[in-house]
């Protein structure tokens, strides 16, 4: 046992002489940290006078929710991608760190002589890694597990159909919030309870020195079904472009310029319709391994009364592994899909939405005792809605929430978060710093943000740095990084 010294054994002079040293000691740090605030706020005060961005920012300690610190951290601006903050917390709260999506197979009908007699039915709840690239070592273990499993039941044969049942999550791929402008293009694909190679499509070109001078290779992955409209020119001095088309529709115009004598231009759209496209493939490929497959691919967003014998269950990598993915590569389709999974119902008697989710979210959030300012909107899950609308105190509140959760939920949100200069989104935010900051980066046009957790003197804070209107990139970042290195100077005599 260890001995303990009684109070009285201590002389009354020294305990005042030490109680007075130590409250001198926190008034001279709370007094140069106000000091330092001061400075910090300073900066961005000028960036804005400057007519460089408006900001709002905050940090606050952990441990110690009278420790804050900030500037104009109550105004909303668009949080662009720390959106994707919200759904890692909400969804390993509610769902938990090793959870994993289930893609089922059912055999419907009687097999006999190795010949099913009836239908294939997947089964789909929203998994958006099937076929990533983000999983390579994953790329083609759904549809090997299909074949094995059908293996297992000596089927060599299907003289049904094959059937994507899409039920889980609603018909809604596109969320009616987003820009007409990323509308076809790869970063806002849609995404539905069957997705397959992160929806969406490479498509390859080479070109010469004259304006026409251009020839189409080919798409990955192949075969997809999607009508091409080239509307391309080639120019040695510059190039740009984009992809344009709606929702399932398997329409596609790429529009742009093409730099000139390349072997190869790599562009990219959106997939159409991830669920046609993922019976189309999962026929072609079971036929390449010896099982013919006669029926047609039949796609379904309602669920089937009679699915028959379930056969066989496929499981995606864990959620915190999605979750890391997810915030290292600012992975939209990847949020969407996790989101909507907090709102899958029992036995999908009503399909999953992101509307449904949110109110969820907030549901969870209120019984815990977590509160949003007034202003607070969340309409998405990625970021990609302009109309999201966070204070950077709202996003302190939400990293001290999750900052004091269970070690297993704790752990796994801060494993999401690269570490600036280091990797990630965020690898040439603040590459020269001294500051140990792991942060979820947000960017669109006219928006840069970031948010997580800033190790520094054996403590740790959350932070929020959000900034709107942003006329020059460079300028706001290296003012967001000044204002983190007047706070939190490389010494901090007391």
């Amino acid at each position: 046992m260890r001995y303990k010294i009684p109070r009285s054994y201590y002389p009354i002079s020294f305990l005042g002489s030490f109680l007075g040293l130590l409250l001198s000691t926190f008034a001279l740090q709370a007094q140069q940290l106000y000091e330092l605030s001061t400075q910090a706020s300073s900066l961005l005060r000028k960036s804005e006078e400057a007519q460089e961005a408006l900001y709002s920012v905050a940090v606050q300690d952990i441990f110690d929710p009278t420790e804050r610190y900030g500037y104009a951290s109550e105004r909303v601006l668009c949080p662009a991608s720390v959106t994707k903050l919200f759904t890692t917390a909400i969804a390993l709260d509610v769902l938990g760190p090793d959870y994993s999506f289930v893609t089922d197979l059912y055999l419907r009908g009687k097999v006999e002589q190795n010949i099913l007699n009836g239908d294939l039915i997947v089964v789909t709840h929203g998994d958006p890694s099937i076929a990533s690239k983000y999983f390579p070592n994953d790329s083609t273990r759904w549809i090997e597990s299909v074949y094995l499993t059908l293996q297992a039941h000596h089927i060599k044969e299907v003289r049904g159909n094959i059937i994507i049942e899409s039920a889980s999550f609603d018909s809604i791929g596109v969320h009616p919030l987003w820009d007409q402008e990323d509308r076809g293009e790869y970063y806002a694909t849609g995404v539905y309870a069957a997705n397959i190679y992160d929806n969406w499509i490479d498509l390859y070109y080479t070109t010469g020195r004259k304006s026409d001078d251009f020839t189409f290779l080919g798409t990955n992955p192949p075969d997809t079904g999607v009508e091409w409209r080239h509307q391309l020119s080639v120019n040695c001095n510059k190039s740009g472009w984009g992809c344009r088309g709606y929702g399932r529709d398997e329409k596609r115009t790429i529009k742009g310029t093409l730099p000139c004598n390349r072997d190869r231009v790599t562009l990219k759209s959106d997939l159409p319709n991830p669920p046609r496209y993922m019976g189309a493939i999962l026929k072609k490929r079971l036929i390449e391994y010896g099982i013919f497959v006669e029926g047609q691919v039949q796609i379904l967003f309602t669920p089937l009364n009679d699915r028959g014998k379930l056969a066989g269950k496929y499981y995606s990598p864990s959620l915190k592994e999605l979750c890391r993915e997810m915030n290292y590569r600012s992975l939209n389709h990847y949020a969407e899909a996790i989101l909507k999974a907090i709102a899958i119902a029992p036995s999908d008697s009503t399909p999953a939405s992101t509307k449904g989710a949110i109110e969820k979210a907030l549901q969870v959030w209120k019984e815990g005792g977590l509160t949003f300012s007034p202003q607070f909107r969340l309409y998405d899950g990625s970021g990609l809605a302009r109309a999201n609308r966070t204070s950077a105190s709202d996003v302190t509140t939400l990293l001290n929430y999750v900052a004091l959760g269970s070690i297993e939920q704790v752990d796994a949100f801060m494993q999401t978060l690269p570490q600036a200069g280091v990797e990630g989104t965020v690898k040439n935010f603040m590459k020269e710093s001294y500051l140990r900051l792991f942060v979820k980066s947000g960017s669109m046009r006219g928006i840069q943000c970031y948010a997580g957790y800033l190790h520094y003197n054996g403590r740790t804070y959350s932070v929020a740095l959000l900034a709107s209107e942003v006329k020059d990139r460079v300028k706001v970042r290296l003012a967001l990084q000044n204002y983190l290195e007047t706070l939190f100077p490389t010494t901090l005599s007391l």
